[in-house]
């Protein structure tokens, strides 16, 4: 069960990863903001994600760990797209809440599940795995989609990404 886990945490974070890695391209590329206007997007991915500290236990607990990560993943994903496509800051910036949530709706429940089912004796051995997963994919997902950006662009980039959190 761990290594389909951190597998999963892999397949969502290495396209997942592609939206903070092209966020500052889409918002001089794409919206025309300067440095303050990126702080305004990353203030509402910022939102989301706080708010969904609070309310992922309990969505958690009432449609089940594996159906949030699959509600959350499809959010993410449709936002990714919608954030790369989008042109108006008051379209994107509450999409960039939803990713938010969505980002940690999948992460925060993946290590729950991780958590939980360890046993003691191994747990932090186990969870420190589990970071090095999802640093890594970071990373990696952020070095490659700055490569693929400059061959295809920012905006095609992320919305391809939005589509391969979709496809997997």
């Amino acid at each position: 069960m761990g290594r389909r886990l951190y597998l999963r945490l892999g397949l969502f974070v290495v396209p997942g990863s592609v939206l903070y890695a092209l966020l500052p391209l889409l918002a001089t590329d794409r919206l025309g903001l300067d440095s303050a206007g990126y702080g305004v997007l990353l203030a509402g991915l910022g939102v989301g994600s706080v708010a969904a500290a609070f309310l992922a236990p309990a969505v958690r607990d009432r449609i089940g760990a594996n159906m949030t990560v699959l509600i959350a993943s499809a959010l993410f994903a449709v936002g990714t797209v919608v954030v790369a496509l989008s042109s108006v800051l008051a379209v994107t910036l509450p999409v960039l809440a939803v990713v938010g949530a969505a980002w940690i709706g999948v992460v925060a429940t993946l290590n729950g599940v991780v958590e939980s089912f360890l046993p003691v004796w191994v747990r932090a051995r186990g969870l420190s795995i589990y970071q090095m997963v999802l640093f890594g994919s970071l990373a990696l997902g952020s070095a490659v989609s700055g490569g693929i950006a400059s061959w295809l662009g920012s905006i095609t980039t992320t919305t391809a990404a939005g589509i391969a959190v979709i496809a997997v």
